[in-house]
């Protein structure tokens, strides 16, 4: 069903100077550490994995659509590292890959990419090949100071319109998908 996945900007609509039109697709199941029930659900053995790492902050898949590159841009803070686990991955990696400061990364399939995401990184996707990880962020091991400081700024995220209109935007959408999502179960039965 990924037609039915929303674009990244339809979920964050903080993102729509990185994410255009309908190429870059997500399915969220966790957002600042709230987690979507619903969605974990769909996919209890990837929640159950998730569920395993420490300092879990936001997991969702991230699927870019072939031809498509996802500007230059820098993470929220430093407070998190970032993980991108291959699932789908074009065959001609050396023109899919992403741009973290000055080294080319690309990815395996079954293989984690982890990274700095405070460091401006882009993806380019010059293939005519699906490209989708498993995207997640979790807390940066820190002295007791800098999980304070990391903490009261999550806190204060999980207070702005960023987080609350993507929590809302999330919910409308998982409430429209959960309608097609059960009309698609019951034509396969």
């Amino acid at each position: 069903m990924r037609d039915a996945l929303p674009a990244f900007h339809e979920i964050s609509p903080d993102q729509k100077r990185i994410s255009k039109g309908q190429h870059w697709k997500t399915f969220v199941l966790y957002g600042f550490g709230a987690k979507s029930e619903r969605n974990c659900a769909k996919c209890p053995v990837t929640a159950q994995a998730l569920g395993r790492v420490p300092g879990l902050q936001s997991a969702m898949f991230s699927i870019i659509d072939p031809g498509y590159r996802i500007p230059a841009h820098n993470g929220v803070t430093k407070g998190i590292i970032r993980a991108h686990l291959g699932l789908k991955v074009p065959t001609d990696r050396d023109r899919c890959f992403m741009r973290v400061g000055d080294e080319r990364v690309t990815w395996r399939e079954g293989t984690c990419v982890v990274f700095d995401d405070s460091f401006e990184h882009e993806v380019h996707n010059d293939t005519d090949e699906t490209r989708a990880v498993l995207l997640f962020d979790f807390d940066r091991p820190m002295r007791p100071l800098g999980r304070l400081v990391h903490r009261s700024a999550v806190w204060g995220l999980k207070r702005s319109p960023f987080f609350r209109d993507a929590q809302r935007n999330l919910t409308a959408w998982e409430d429209r998908f959960e309608q097609s999502y059960a009309a698609m179960e019951a034509t396969l039965r």
